[in-house]
């Protein structure tokens, strides 16, 4: 899916609304704001990692299973 996104074939929420088991999906996979700490630690790792540089596609490895990852902005608030 991925590979899919990055090529334009779907987009991001698309993806998100018709693969994904989260109850974001319904909102295209928008989990809104968060502070550090409030996702697991695999998460915030790719999430508050300033070198993921935004609309970029990340694939995220947790125990609740495998998550497509793009960071549409950052505060620099934590």
């Amino acid at each position: 899916m991925k590979g899919r996104i990055e090529a334009g074939e779907i987009s991001f929420a698309d993806a998100a609304r018709e693969y994904s088991g989260c109850p974001s999906s319904a909102k295209g996979g928008d989990l809104g704001t968060f502070k550090k700490g409030a996702m697991v630690p695999e998460f915030d790792a790719v999430v508050f990692d300033e070198s993921v540089s935004f609309g970029r596609v990340d694939v995220c490895k947790t125990q609740f299973g495998t998550h497509l990852i793009t960071v549409v902005e950052r505060s620099s608030k934590e």
